[in-house]
């Protein structure tokens, strides 16, 4: 009887150190890391005490060259045409202060409305390739659920495709 009582306990001991070694791992972080973080602090207080400041790193610049030319490839998957669509859009903004989402003309002036419309487009654009990581079925599925069925100017868009082919 005392035998068993005390496998009971083992038993018990066992699952508390397995319960408290799956808590250990889930709220650690791999010594790399610790390790790199641990470096980047360094340097960013070295910078600090030297008067410095922290250092931005420089953004990767687009080339809107071959973003165009990515774009207007027939070999594009939907995730490499969205977001070479917005990579040349933002590069366009930031560079030349033109925003490719808007509607432009001799006689077009953008209003308000055009341009929230525009970022709300580049908002779900990015959203969709935020959440499906590269998975062009993905993707397309999460844009083709964030569309109107009944949008006239998809129905629009979708019948003049069909007629040029």
């Amino acid at each position: 009887m005392e035998n068993e009582l005390k496998e009971d306990e083992k038993v018990e001991d066992n699952s508390m150190y397995i319960d408290e070694i799956n808590k250990l791992k889930e709220t650690t972080v791999p010594k790399e890391k610790y390790d790199k973080l641990k470096e980047d602090n360094k340097k960013l207080l070295a910078s600090l005490v030297n008067g410095e400041g922290a250092t931005e790193e420089k953004k990767e610049t687009v080339n809107l060259d071959e973003c165009r030319k990515k774009i207007f490839s027939e070999d594009v998957s939907n995730v490499e045409y969205c977001k070479c669509a917005l990579d040349l859009r933002n590069a366009y903004k930031e560079q030349k202060g033109i925003d490719l989402f808007l509607p432009r003309g001799r006689d077009i002036r953008p209003t308000e409305e055009d341009c929230r419309k525009a970022q709300a487009v580049a908002d779900v654009l990015q959203d969709c390739l935020d959440q499906a990581e590269g998975n062009n079925e993905v993707f397309t599925g999460l844009l083709n659920s964030r569309i109107a069925e009944d949008s006239p100017a998809l129905i629009a868009k979708l019948k003049k495709a069909r007629l040029n082919k």
